[in-house]
């Protein structure tokens, strides 16, 4: 039998007593980037404490499988794998050289219970009204009730809008209203917390553009992991905390669905490797709070595909990581960073 005082609370320790314990490990800082460093070991007395970032009562994301529809019988082969290996929806890279025949495309799927996105090669706004014409006269001919998915088209060049961007707006609302026109896209060739700065400037505009419609109807959000599970799960989060106060500013309370796409350009020649390199970028994903995490596109590759499907799967239906509301909820390190990034991120988007 345990003594008396076996369940008794541990005294907490003083700060001083703190560092004294962690020495010179106390001052230890993860490198977000060239200026922004968080400590890694935080004390209780200096903790920020954030709300919960997630919108949802559970962790649960979208599977979406990237496929490059060099023609339509080949592109229907990889997504209907897909699709019986458990993703919940296809990313179709269409070429444009002839458009494939949607007919061929998605013999055998039902897109009433799936979600399909299109993107295209070049971010051209003609060629995305090709494909989304295409798209809504196939839905309308074979009497399809309901099909969500969207388009992943950047509605920004140089910071402008594109022209004509509201005609391309209101024919999908007529033609695909369960579809989303516009995709936001990170910026990766300027530091993180600047690109998430603009990626906020640009989700005000849209609001302001097309207001009072709901950001969900208009945008998702893609953001790059990284191999670093740390800054992935920092910039997830950070986004969130972004929304929140671009929300509060404009009284919308619904979130852009947000998106995550493992970085293959650092894959080397090993698979094995690369399996890592994924799943790293992928818990960096879950743990941060995406809505949909991408499978990245493997070609004729079909064993590499299932293997990169089943990552999430495991991930899943094995550690669970879909049953917890906003995991890195409580982690000092990760709501410091968090706070950090989206900090510096709001200075660049309030900046002239």
């Amino acid at each position: 039998m345990p003594d008396k005082d076996f369940y008794k609370e541990f005294n907490k320790p003083t700060k001083e007593e703190w560092r004294r314990v962690l020495g010179d490990a106390a001052d230890t800082e993860f490198v977000f980037s060239d200026k922004l460093h968080t400590p890694v070991f935080i004390h209780e007395s200096d903790a920020k404490r954030l709300h919960p970032l997630s919108h949802r009562e559970q962790n649960d994301w979208q599977i979406i499988s990237s496929i490059r529809a060099k023609d339509g019988p080949s592109a229907n082969r990889l997504a209907l794998q897909a699709l019986k290996g458990g993703a919940d929806g296809i990313l179709l890279n269409i070429s444009l050289t002839p458009l494939p025949s949607l007919r061929a495309l998605f013999t055998g799927i039902r897109l009433d219970m799936i979600e399909v996105f299109f993107t295209t090669r070049k971010q051209d706004q003609k060629n995305f009204f090709r494909v989304a014409e295409a798209f809504a006269n196939y839905v309308q001919d074979h009497t399809i009730i309901t099909a969500g998915g969207g388009f992943a088209l950047d509605p920004f060049k140089a910071m402008r809008l594109k022209r004509e961007i509201e005609t391309y707006q209101n024919f999908l609302a007529g033609a695909l209203p369960g579809f989303v026109p516009f995709r936001l896209y990170m910026k990766r060739d300027i530091p993180p917390a600047e690109a998430l700065g603009l990626l906020t400037r640009q989700l005000d505009k849209l609001l302001e553009k097309f207001a009072p419609t709901s950001i969900r109807e208009l945008t998702d959000v893609l953001l790059p992991a990284d191999t670093n599970i740390h800054r992935t799960i920092g910039l997830v989060r950070a986004f969130r905390l972004l929304w929140g106060r671009l929300a509060d500013k404009r009284n919308h309370p619904v979130q852009p669905k947000l998106i995550v796409e493992p970085d293959t350009s650092k894959w080397k020649d090993d698979i094995n490797t690369n399996r890592i390199l994924t799943t790293v970028q992928y818990m960096g994903a879950a743990i941060g709070g995406a809505d949909q995490i991408i499978v990245p596109d493997t070609g004729d590759d079909r064993f590499a595909a299932r293997i990169f499907r089943n990552i999430q799967h495991i991930m899943k239906m094995e550690a669970f990581m879909d049953r917890v509301n906003d995991p890195a909820a409580g982690s000092k390190f990760y709501d410091e960073l968090a706070a950090r990034i989206a900090d510096a991120a709001w200075a660049h988007y309030k900046a002239p």
